[in-house]
Formats: structure tokens, C-alpha cells, sequence
């Protein structure tokens, strides 16, 4: 996941929204979610699942122009909206929404509220900085850790846009 944070934020360049594994790869997609979830346990939080679902949750470094698929994390759904802060607040439309899910980020990283507000501000200059120029995304980790192949051309509605993403990754 990460080396300092049990929850990070996780915000995407603008070029990259909604270019994930589950688009790349929709027929491995739901074997590799339930792989995630026998984890029994959020790994943010620690949640054993007291009534809240789970998300198969990716996590993402950056390497020059490549988005590097890092680790994918069962959280629970709380966590999950907190991680996609931004993303909770444009669909749910709601101030409280968002207030809430930064009141979570804040409690699981031991934050006070205006430190996690500080550390989102911090995240959020940083993706648009990312979202000023165009990625490739790298999806080796699921050969190495789930031994799903990626292939070089996928498949889908969105078939140019990942050929021209997945580049030489």
C-alpha cells in the first residue's frame, strides 16, 4: 500500500479517470477482486466486515509518464469512499458526503481533521499537476502476483484508448 499512511488518498489524473484493471481487463476483473477479499479484513482500517461491503481497491504509483498499478487492497466501503475523496464528493453532490469521508481518512491515519484537510489540499495540487500531461498505464504487478497475463491489445469499449495507455508498459 503505502510506507506512511494506512490510508492514503487516491486521486488519478484526469487522463486516466476510469482506466483501471476492471476496464482493461473485465473477464479477470471479478477473480482477482475475490482474491483481494479473502484478506477478511479491511486493510485500512481493520474492519472484519461488521456489515459493510468490500472494494477491491487499487493502489497507484507514478513513474515518469507510467501509472503503475502497486497493490490492489480489500477495504471496506467507508474506507474506499475516503480514499476517493474527490470521486465522493462529484457523485454523491454532497458536502457531508465529503466531510464524512474526510472525518474517516482523518481517523485512520491518527489526523486531526484540519491535518487531513491539509494533507487532501496537498494530493489534490499534485494531480493536477499529473493531470497536465498523458500517462501509460503499467499493469505488470497482475503477472506477478495474481499470474494474470496482460495482454498487449485489450479488448472492449475503450480498446484504443488502453492500446495507446498500456504502450510499452
Amino acid at each position: 500500500m503505502t510506507d506512511t499512511l494506512r490510508l492514503p488518498l487516491t486521486l488519478i489524473p484526469h487522463s486516466m479517470w476510469e482506466v483501471n484493471v476492471r476496464t482493461a481487463l473485465p473477464e479477470s476483473w471479478d477473480e482477482i477482486r475475490h482474491t483481494v477479499y479473502r484478506a477478511g479484513r479491511c486493510e485500512a482500517c481493520g474492519d472484519g466486515n461488521g456489515g459493510r461491503a468490500w472494494q477491491a481497491h487499487e493502489y497507484w504509483g507514478f513513474d515518469g509518464n507510467r501509472q503503475v498499478l502497486t497493490h490492489i487492497a480489500n477495504l471496506c466501503d467507508v474506507c474506499h469512499s475516503a480514499t476517493h475523496l474527490g470521486r465522493t464528493r462529484r457523485f454523491s453532490g454532497s458536502d457531508q458526503a465529503a466531510k464524512e469521508a474526510l472525518q474517516h481518512l482523518a481517523a485512520v491515519n491518527g489526523w486531526s481533521l484540519q491535518q487531513a484537510a491539509e494533507y487532501a489540499r496537498r494530493e489534490l495540487a499534485l494531480t493536477a499537476q499529473r493531470s497536465k500531461q498523458p500517462f501509460r498505464l503499467d499493469l505488470s504487478l497482475l503477472q506477478r502476483e495474481y499470474g494474470v497475463p496482460v495482454p498487449p491489445e485489450l479488448g472492449g469499449p475503450r480498446r484504443g484508448q488502453l492500446r495507446r495507455l498500456l504502450g510499452a508498459a
